[in-house]
């Protein structure tokens, strides 16, 4: 059974509302300690109630939804049947969460889990036209794209500027982008940082740029690749770091603006995060980038907890 998906936009929710008549957001946070202890509780619900969608609210990343439940506390467990709040709880109490999930799922019967409308085994679910043909072109056998699991509220980027006014740098990684324009470009000279923490720790295979060339600017020649640092790398640190991957005088980019940053694998089996220098052969012209994807095999929730598995008879 897959993992319990995280909710990427407020447009997702209404789309999950619109197709389930059993549907519980689940508000969670990496760095709570109660949130991980539940977890596997509510795998194993969410593997035994299939008739019961589950969706995970990170409550950095997805203030707007947070604001609109007004949650003040997680884990916080929120049940809608036919798009309306029936039953709420808040803390991991595991008989109660238990109860909430058995009896939104005998009053819905016959509901079913969101339709997303994946090809290739769900390896890119949710993912827009053009990256879930990139995905599909470049992924291995069993592998996916992993930008569902982006840590949002940690995201960085340095040296770093929209190519179109106030756009969301954070769109450049966002599975489902909240806007049509996710450039990014090098501010003061040719070199971006981008820091990308993950929820999950995921085995990464390759990661995909797409960049096309703007006015005034131009394309990387260098990409270095870091991984599992908590924070973003420093300008200066590139230098002395040896970076896990890296690649120079970068040709090869395919007909529809797409790099594959193919990576040794077994350097990236417990990635945490990842962190990339992007730099134009001209140290004088702005670096552009439109979209960073990663492509590997998701895991575990960071350091999530144990609990004993429920013995109730489904």
């Amino acid at each position: 059974m897959a993992d319990i998906p995280y909710l990427s936009s407020k447009t997702e929710l209404d789309d999950y509302i619109e197709q389930c008549d059993a549907l519980i957001l689940y508000f969670t946070a990496v760095w709570c300690g109660p949130c991980r202890a539940i977890a596997p509780v509510m795998q194993q619900l969410y593997s035994t109630h299939t008739n019961v969608e589950i969706v995970k609210v990170d409550l950095d990343t997805q203030r707007q939804i947070v604001s609109q439940y007004k949650i003040t506390a997680v884990p916080t467990f929120v049940a809608l049947q036919k798009g309306k709040e029936v039953d709420r709880i808040q803390g991991a109490n595991v008989e109660k969460t238990y109860q909430m999930v058995k009896t939104l799922s005998e009053k819905e019967p016959q509901s079913k889990r969101r339709d997303t409308n994946a090809s290739t085994s769900g390896a890119t679910s949710g993912a827009s036209e053009n990256d879930s043909q990139a995905v599909e072109k470049y992924a291995g056998k069993g592998h996916k794209l992993l930008n569902k699991t982006v840590l949002f509220g940690e995201f960085e980027a340095l040296n770093a500027l929209p190519v179109k006014g106030n756009t969301d740098l954070k769109n450049i990684v966002r599975e489902k982008p909240d806007s049509s324009d996710t450039g990014i470009y090098s501010d003061a000279d040719s070199q971006l940082l981008v820091h990308v923490p993950l929820t999950n720790v995921c085995k990464v295979s390759s990661i995909l740029i797409k960049a096309k060339k703007h006015e005034n600017t131009q394309l990387p020649d260098k990409i270095k690749v870091w991984a599992n640092r908590t924070s973003i790398i420093s300008f200066e640190d590139t230098e002395s770091i040896n970076a896990l991957h890296s690649e120079t005088d970068i040709d090869g980019w395919d007909d529809q603006g797409w790099y594959e940053l193919k990576l040794k694998f077994v350097r990236f089996q417990k990635v945490t995060s990842l962190d990339l220098l992007l730099e134009g052969e001209d140290e004088d012209e702005h670096t552009v980038i439109d979209r960073i994807l990663i492509i590997g095999l998701d895991g575990e929730a960071k350091n999530q907890g144990k609990i004993e598995k429920l013995d109730h008879d489904h």
